[in-house]
């Protein structure tokens, strides 16, 4: 609407620190990176809440955040991370690629498609990608989550009333100190599984 942030990367990078910060803006990211960008909270790349956003290339990496989200940061926004890469990122809370949760009351819808999410590290939960609050959604269709590391969900975490659904792709070789290295889903979570592989994962 009017008003709203408006940002568009085709190619080149963003290396201030911290990353970026868009509240109810618009974001198209067809190439270019975040990389080397450091937060003392969350998001050490990218924060996007209430944001219109489109992902279809370029790459988040080596990004750190002392809080979630080590490379993207997503609250209240319905997006697609397409044939991207998300790699080296690192966090002390939940998420060292990607986290995802609720803004107030709305919620997040996030898809994977082509995106390839490695070598990524979280120091709680969920190394390539951590969904967390009621009702968020994620659904992967195609792409790899390896090699990635954190204490519960070396690939993926699912915390609280939250769906993932596995259509394709891969979550393979990813660690875990403690519980699921591939993807850890809590009680009260969903999980489907209509394709994909969930392969070679490790837990101590």
């Amino acid at each position: 609407g009017s008003g709203a942030q408006r940002f568009r990367i085709l190619r080149g990078s963003l290396t201030v620190r911290g990353g970026m910060y868009m509240l109810k803006g618009v974001l198209d990211m067809s190439g270019g990176a975040f990389s080397g960008n450091t937060a003392g909270g969350n998001a050490g790349g990218v924060l996007i809440v209430e944001s219109e956003t489109t992902f279809t290339g370029g790459k988040i990496s080596d990004n750190t955040a002392s809080g979630s989200g080590g490379g993207i940061n997503i609250q209240g926004c319905e997006l697609t991370l397409g044939d991207m890469e998300i790699s080296g990122n690192t966090s002390k809370g939940s998420g060292g690629g990607v986290y995802i949760c609720r803004s107030g009351s709305i919620n997040t819808y996030l898809t994977v498609d082509g995106t390839q999410i490695t070598g990524n590290t979280s120091a709680a939960s969920g190394g390539g990608i951590a969904v967390y609050m009621n009702g968020c959604t994620l659904t992967i269709e195609d792409g790899r989550i390896a090699e990635n590391k954190a204490a519960n969900g070396g690939g993926v975490h699912v915390q609280r009333i939250c769906t993932v659904t596995l259509n394709g792709g891969l979550i393979e070789e990813n660690e875990a100190t403690t519980n699921a290295g591939g993807l850890y889903a809590s009680t009260e979570s969903i999980f489907v599984m209509n394709g994909g592989k969930i392969q070679k994962n490790y837990a101590a």
